[in-house]
């Protein structure tokens, strides 16, 4: 008797069958075959000619040991030293997994991991999204594998084929990448450009598909953060300066959006000049002090009835100073120990203002004692 195995190079993949050849040149038909099959006893029926018998294996190895043969008239070939091993190699099992089912259409892409357990690498992979075919080749040292994508669609794994040419059964559950649209984000802000002496801006949220807003405004000194009003005022630091305005809206299902304006506060000039002071040294009103803003060039002068002059300063303010200061006349005659009396005094004040301007100013204050 002759006896063979169908299976390549003796190695097979899980669940296929496995042929095993007995052929029988001597002897007096039928045959009757003993074997083991891992340490289990097999006898087969009897079999006038030469017969193959198929087997499905489910182990890593399965061991064949044919112990016993006999014939129709009780010939025995006992024992019959005939063993051989056929390796059942395991199937690959796939799986698809990302941690995003929805993504939003502004570009933004999720992980999709694909994962190959058991078989042998490398592992070519077919999947499909949609009507659209693709492929992977997976590495030992690769799995799982990241795919960023910003693809929609029902993601499925098709079909998974590993070096041994084992094909996968298990691979896994399809997954549908959802696309969610992005809403707009959009506010409108006016008066726009203002200036340092109106800072009030009023702005409007525009924004279309968001549940949420969150506003944002920024300069050196604050940092203020106003959420889901629609419509409002803001103040700014009465400061020239280019302030810049975020917002930030979200939509119901997670989408963002955002939009930053520059919101620009002018330089403005103004002037307001008292017309009396008290100079007694109560701490109210005892300085004579025209407040200024936006002005790059200043002279102020004070003369008294007769044409003299008893002050001059070109120094100037955006500020009242209570204790005095340089910019200010405190009532005396040249910024020296005499006072002056009291009475009605002409000023002159000459500006330069930011724009280049030249502006002057002539009046008359009353020193009251």
């Amino acid at each position: 008797m002759i006896v063979t195995s169908t299976a390549d190079t003796g190695e097979i993949c899980q669940g296929d069958l496995a042929y095993i050849n007995f052929e029988f040149t001597n002897g007096t038909a039928p045959w009757e075959v003993t074997f083991i099959k891992n340490g289990i006893p097999i006898i087969l029926p009897p079999y006038n000619n030469s017969i193959t018998i198929p087997q499905s294996l489910y182990t890593y190895n399965t061991s064949y040991d044919i112990i016993s043969l006999k014939d129709a008239k009780g010939c025995n070939k006992d024992p019959f030293d005939k063993d051989f091993e056929i390796i059942s190699n395991p199937l690959p099992i796939a799986e698809l997994y990302t941690d995003d089912r929805f993504i939003c259409d502004d570009g933004s892409t999720t992980e999709m991991m694909f994962t190959i357990n058991s078989g042998s690498p490398a592992y070519n992979v077919s999947y499909s999204i949609g009507l659209e075919n693709k492929f992977l080749n997976i590495n030992t040292n690769s799995t799982p594998l990241a795919l960023s994508t910003s693809q929609s669609g029902i993601w499925q794994i098709t079909e998974v084929v590993d070096s041994k040419g084992c094909i996968a059964d298990d691979k896994g559950d399809e997954i549908t990448i959802s696309l969610n649209p992005s809403p707009v984000a959009s506010f409108v802000a006016y008066p726009q450009p203002t200036d340092v002496n109106n800072p009030f801006v009023n702005f409007i949220d525009n924004s279309i598909g968001h549940s949420n807003a969150v506003w944002n405004f920024y300069n050196n000194i604050t940092y203020d953060t106003i959420v889901n009003n629609s419509k409002f005022i803001h103040e700014f630091i009465a400061t020239a300066d280019t302030h810049l305005v975020t917002l930030n809206i979200i939509s119901d299902s997670g989408c963002v959006s955002s939009i930053t304006q520059s919101i620009f506060i002018n330089e403005a000039f103004s002037c307001f000049i008292p017309t009396g002071f008290t100079p007694n040294n109560d701490l109210y009103n005892d300085h004579f002090l025209p407040v200024t803003r936006g002005v790059t060039d200043y002279k102020l002068s004070i003369y008294d009835r007769f044409g003299s002059r008893v002050f001059e300063t070109n120094k100037y303010t955006d500020t009242y100073c209570m204790y005095g200061c340089d910019q200010a006349w405190d009532g005396k005659i040249n910024n020296g120990s005499e006072y002056a009396p009291t009475g009605n005094y002409v000023y002159n004040i000459v500006i330069i203002d930011f724009n280049g301007k030249e502006r002057v100013f002539d009046g008359t204050v009353n020193l009251i004692r």
